[in-house]
Parts: C-alpha cells; sequence; structure tokens
C-alpha cells in the first residue's frame, strides 16, 4: 500500500500547452469538490499525450483520451461515451454513460452507473462497483473487491484480490480468473463459471435459469466457450476436466436455486453445501474434501 501511495504522489507535472489542448471548462452541475479540468471541452473529441494535476471530468458528449495522466479523480457525467487508452487516473474514476479502458490504471477504485462498462487490459488498485447495463472486466488485475450489478456481466482472463459478489439478471459468465478471496453470484440469469481458481468460498444463489460450475461450450461469445482460451494460456493444454474445473479453497453453497444447477467439474477444499433449491442439483462433477449436505448428501 504504501507503494501504491508513493507511486500516486509521484505522478507527473503538466505538460505544455495542456490547457489549449483540452479546452477549459467550468465544471458541470452537480460537480462537487474543488477545481479541476474539463477534457473534451469546446467541441473537441480526443485529447492524447497530456498530464492534468488534480481532479478531471469529461465535459464533451464523446471523448477519446490517449496517453492521459490524471493526478487526481476523473469524473465521466452523464450520457458520455468516452474510450481511455494508456490513461492513468491517479484517483478514482467515476463511470456513467459508456465507458471503456484500455491498457489502463486506475490508482484508486472504479464506482459506475454506466450504460456500459469495459475494463480491457489494464489494472486497478482498488474495487470495482456500482451498476452498469453491461460490464466486462477481461485480461485486468483487480487488486480490490468487484461489487458490480448488471444485466449482462462477464469476468475473464482476470485477477481479482478482493471478493467478487456478481449479480446479473440475464447472464454472468467468469472464466479462465484467479480469485484472491471468494466469489458470489447470485441474481435470476443464467451463469457460466469455468476454468477459475477461487481462493476462499464459492456461492451460487438465487439463479432463476440454469447455472454450470465447471462447464465449457463451443457456443461463439461466450467467455466459456473453449475458443476463448488462449493458446499460451496455463489450462490450454490440460484434459478437458482439468481445464475446465472451478477449483474452490473453501466451501461451495448452492441455495435458493430455480434454475438447475450443474457442477460438471468442481474440486472444494472445504465442505459442499446444497439447500433450498427448487431446481435440481448435479453435483457427479464435484470432489468434495470436506462433507457434502443437503440436497448434495452422497
Amino acid at each position: 500500500m504504501a507503494g501504491h501511495k508513493g507511486a500516486r504522489r509521484a505522478v507527473g507535472a503538466v505538460l505544455a500547452g495542456a490547457t489549449a489542448l483540452l479546452g477549459a471548462a467550468a465544471a458541470p452541475a452537480g460537480a462537487t469538490g474543488g477545481a479541476g479540468q474539463g477534457l473534451c471541452a469546446d467541441g473537441v473529441t480526443a485529447v492524447a499525450g497530456v498530464t492534468v494535476e488534480g481532479d478531471a471530468w469529461v465535459d464533451g458528449a464523446v471523448c477519446d483520451l490517449t496517453d492521459v495522466v490524471v493526478t487526481g479523480d476523473l469524473t465521466v457525467y452523464g450520457d458520455r461515451q468516452v474510450t481511455l487508452t494508456g490513461v492513468t487516473v491517479g484517483g478514482d474514476l467515476g463511470a456513467k454513460g459508456l465507458v471503456t479502458l484500455t491498457g489502463s490504471t486506475v490508482q484508486g477504485g472504479i464506482l459506475a452507473s454506466a450504460a456500459s462498462l469495459v475494463v480491457q487490459d489494464s489494472h486497478v488498485w482498488h474495487s470495482v462497483r456500482g451498476y452498469a447495463d453491461t460490464a466486462t472486466v477481461s485480461g485486468s488485475v483487480v487488486d480490490g473487491a468487484v461489487n458490480v450489478r448488471a444485466k449482462d456481466l462477464t469476468v475473464e482472463l482476470s485477477t481479482v484480490g478482493g471478493w467478487a459478489n456478481l449479480i446479473a439478471s440475464q447472464q454472468a459468465e467468469v472464466a479462465w480468473s484467479t480469485f484472491g478471496r471468494g466469489l458470489t453470484s447470485k441474481g435470476a440469469g443464467e451463469l457460466w463459471l469455468c476454468g477459475s481458481d477461487v481462493a476462499a468460498d464459492v456461492a451460487v444463489r438465487g439463479l432463476a435459469n440454469p447455472g454450470r460450475v465447471g462447464a465449457t461450450t463451443a457456443a461463439a461469445g461466450n467467455a466459456c466457450s473453449t475458443a476463448s482460451l488462449p493458446a499460451d494460456h496455463a489450462r490450454a493444454g490440460l484434459a478437458d476436466a482439468e481445464r475446465d474445473a472451478v477449483n474452490v479453497g473453501g466451501w461451495l453453497v448452492v441455495e435458493h436455486n430455480l434454475g438447475a444447477v450443474t457442477l460438471a467439474s468442481a474440486t472444494v477444499a472445504g465442505n459442499l453445501s446444497c439447500a433450498s433449491n427448487w431446481g435440481a442439483v448435479d453435483f457427479v462433477g464435484a470432489t468434495v474434501a470436506g462433507l457434502s449436505t443437503g440436497q448434495c448428501w452422497a
């Protein structure tokens, strides 16, 4: 943590001519805090290679930020369409509208209330939390938690240091990822969970549609499609069951699900607990070191 604070303090000075390139803008209605800088003001749709000391916000409806450094917080207000490529944010990112990060670093956390949030090949030092119609974390590292509610929610090829609480009303896809703590998936949507390692407990709750743990598909566009696994991934050369397995370091809890839940390939270091499920629970693919209880009692 001390290294993170030191790095945040070290984010650099304003480049020459930055103010002219950005276009000065007054803070939008509802903005709080002290002085800051509006980006993509006065019809500008792209800003590259500048540093903003302090906080910033996106002023234009469409804004592409490339190799930009903001030493404080960056806020995207309203119905903005914003892409951040190679951007460093020294504080937090507040994301509304359609926000896509690629190859970027957020030294704080991300708070979303967005139509679309995409975190691609990026590093978030704290947590990702909030709501989006669609939310994707792909090829990224999140040092903190991921607490997100969405219609469609995907975490793939990523590392999450904290607990992941994923609430999806339509579909959640969790693939080829590592979780430093636990994982909770709940909501009315369908669940695909495959090829992942979870250090603590996994809970699957409240599904109205089918849930699949340790299963892959040939369907294009699904994070648990075998086609989505890179050839150089550590699981790529394994037998199907090992490749697809969800390895749980604690308990696996399956409860209060209307939809059927299939444990196709799972290894559980603790107990397997299945209770109050209206849908069937197929646990034949689970290898359990502890006890199997409730509807999974064998």
